[in-house]
């Protein structure tokens, strides 16, 4: 069951997606025009196979031996030179519907980050940027080994970018699909260190509301040291959908037609539009939680709207029927953040954390 979250899916490679994220490759075939390496015909029909084939348009146009391998390659760096003034792209990371991530030089530090590029609809919409950019101001306040940094943000030619910490590393949900269930102990460990990172955000005014493994990064160890830079190397990531704690949940849900978060791992206030706090995220951690262990999200739907009915008036399989000889007590946690009824659930992240370092003694 694949997540439900706006994505748009396409080429691959830097430049690759839908036509709003192939600014890379209509800057190389305006450049090769420029330069009379091609025609405008040519470039056109190179696009079009590019689309197609879901590669790169430089792949195309040596494969159509339009421009050498030499020629390519100057081209290919000029034009990631110039992507976003101070940045080289080094590759493509991923892309949804808010934006496209890179992972890039950041030239004048010499330091390599992930560099997200937002979406030329969204650039160009006035009261989007005026949101992303206070979101980005108030992430790049935030200072916590278990968040994800923020280093720089700022607009060139029509194009807004947001330059963020690069993490060696798989996220949660790749880990999962590529390795299986986590162990209970790993698991709550992970989930110890990633509320440790929503308490500090929360703390700050900072709400989440995008929880879940794709959206916890896990870094790889470092030279002497066992876990990235926590105690398991979890970071979150991803505040793109963060507000300030006043936010309703009503104005988050929908940008631009599109439907915002993941409705696996949303609280039934958050998928209602209701007013949501710290309790929201805190579901979602146990959502989170429940999927590390059982290896599959406490509910999966074939729609948006069967996943808010299960939301609202579903109940998971408990966990100690995937996992038999789990401490019943992990479950008791998970459960409790998973209340449909916020006052139900752990009212702040230090109060998890407490449980799960009580649960973490009797793995």
């Amino acid at each position: 069951m694949t997540e439900e979250k706006t994505v748009l899916s396409g080429p691959g490679g830097v430049g690759g997606g839908a036509p709003e994220a192939a600014d890379v490759d209509a800057k190389v075939l305006a450049e090769a025009v420029r330069r009379g390496l091609i025609t405008p015909a040519q470039g056109g029909a190179a696009l079009e196979e590019a689309r197609a084939g879901g590669v790169p348009v430089l792949e195309v146009l040596r494969r159509r031996s339009l421009l050498t391998e030499e020629a390519a390659r100057v081209l290919d760096e000029e034009v990631k030179e110039d992507f976003v003034p101070g940045y080289r792209i080094l590759s493509k990371l991923g892309e949804g519907g808010m934006g496209v991530v890179y992972r890039a030089l950041q030239k004048r530090l010499d330091r390599v980050v992930a560099l997200k590029v937002v979406m030329p609809h969204l650039a160009a919409d006035p009261s989007y940027l005026r949101r992303f950019e206070r979101e980005a101001k108030a992430v790049a306040k935030l200072n916590h080994p278990s968040i994800v940094a923020a280093y720089d943000y700022g607009e060139s030619n029509g194009r807004v970018y947001l330059a963020m910490e690069f993490v060696e590393g798989r996220n949660l949900a790749e880990q999962i699909r590529e390795e299986g269930p986590l162990s209970e102990d790993r698991a709550l460990a992970v989930v110890r260190d990633a509320a440790a990172g929503l308490a500090h955000a929360h703390a700050a005014g900072i709400l989440h509301r995008d929880v879940k493994p794709a959206n916890i990064l896990m870094a790889a160890p470092r030279p002497g040291e066992t876990g990235g830079t926590t105690t398991t190397g979890a970071k979150v990531t991803d505040l793109g959908l963060a507000r300030t704690g006043d936010s309703k949940g009503a104005s988050e849900l929908t940008a631009a037609g599109a439907i915002l978060g993941t409705p696996g791992y949303m609280a039934p206030e958050q998928a209602f539009g209701r007013d949501i706090d710290q309790r929201a995220d805190i579901y979602a951690l146990g959502a989170t939680m429940y999927h590390m262990i059982a290896g599959e999200p406490p509910f999966e739907a074939s729609g948006i709207w069967e996943f808010v009915e299960l939301i609202q008036h579903g109940t998971p399989k408990p966990l100690l029927e995937v996992v038999p000889d789990m401490p019943g007590r992990i479950w008791d946690v998970i459960h409790t953040c998973l209340q449909k009824n916020p006052k139900d659930r752990y009212q702040v992240p230090r109060d998890l954390r407490k449980e799960l370092e009580a649960c973490l003694k009797l793995v």
